[in-house]
């Protein structure tokens, strides 16, 4: 994860981002149930983010 590049602990980009030490730590092993708010509070400082877009619709099954 970007924090061990930038030489960062834990507790110290928990704090930089305002989430706990227990919700970084599941972020980083990947544990489900974290919200798109708090995943983009921690990439936030790394100039990225994440989201969702509608994808185009596919077209219908009878178009050439």
């Amino acid at each position: 994860m970007r924090r061990r590049w930038a030489g960062l602990r834990q507790k110290d980009l928990a704090r930089i981002c305002n989430v706990s030490v227990n919700t970084l730590s599941a972020i980083e092993r990947d544990a489900p149930g974290v919200k798109i708010e708090t995943l983009n509070r921690v990439l936030s400082p790394f100039g990225s983010e994440v989201g969702i877009r509608r994808k185009p619709p596919d077209p219908p099954p009878w178009a050439p």
